[in-house]
């Protein structure tokens, strides 16, 4: 399997790229209200109603304490028996890079 996407660095919180700037970030469980923000017609890849729709799954969004109305990211997980599984992880269209 071939995975297409890089990761330039980790790092514990949202990062400014073009300053450097670390700004505080939170993870934080995603509303139904936040779905009109993450979808298709916002440049947004994956279906994240249908996502949010599976029962067993939990639905978390990346956003900064200082516009915490700002969607940077959002991951969908499952907790099983011995693992958690993460079915989708997305960067908001505004964070993806060359």
């Amino acid at each position: 399997m071939e995975l297409d996407f890089v990761i330039d660095k980790i790092t514990e919180s949202i990062e400014n790229a073009e300053t450097g700037e670390t700004l505080n970030t939170l993870v934080l469980p995603a509303a139904k209200e936040d779905l009109e923000k993450v979808s298709k017609k916002n440049g947004w890849i994956f279906d994240w109603k249908q996502e949010f729709s599976e029962p067993d799954r939990k639905i978390y969004k990346l956003v900064t304490v200082q516009e915490p109305q700002t969607i940077h990211g959002m991951v969908s997980l499952e907790k099983l028996k011995d693992h958690v599984l993460m079915h989708l992880i997305e960067s908001a269209p505004c964070n993806i890079g060359k």
